[in-house]
């Protein structure tokens, strides 16, 4: 395949076409400037020649953005999507929402306390709930 502005086959560039470039291979991640020879790495791959994937907690195009998950959930490395299956008792898109079980709540009752981004209430386990309001501490 050709590029059609310089006329270097994919993974050649320079003048005439006789140098090859380090990051245009078959198992590409990355593509070659067909005039410089520059890598630019498919998303969730950095490094001068995009070999390297991107770091835990990076993601995006040369891994430049920072992942949102919370608990130390795993980051897609294209699409920052968060992985709440690696953080037992955590869901949500950040996986920033869970369950945690206590002994006691306000009621001295075993309690399950939800706790997510600005809210935490608690809830008695049993046939009665109850629900606290989000300042009360349990």
């Amino acid at each position: 395949m050709y590029d059609s502005d310089s006329g270097c086959p994919r993974g050649r560039y320079g003048v005439g076409c006789a140098r090859n470039c380090s990051c245009d291979r078959g198992d590409s991640v990355g593509l070659c400037d067909p005039a410089t020879g520059r890598c630019s790495c498919d998303l969730g791959w950095t490094g001068a020649d995009c070999r390297e994937p991107c770091l835990p907690g990076r993601y995006g195009e040369d891994c430049s953005l920072h992942c949102r998950c919370r608990h130390a959930a795993a980051c897609h490395p294209v699409t920052g999507r968060c992985d709440c299956s690696t953080t037992p008792g955590w869901y949500g898109p950040l996986c920033d929402v869970g369950e945690l079980l206590q002994s006691r709540c306000s009621t001295s009752k075993k309690a399950r306390i939800m706790v997510g981004v600005g809210h935490r209430h608690c809830t008695t386990v049993g046939p009665s709930v109850s629900h606290l309001s989000p300042s009360t501490q349990c």
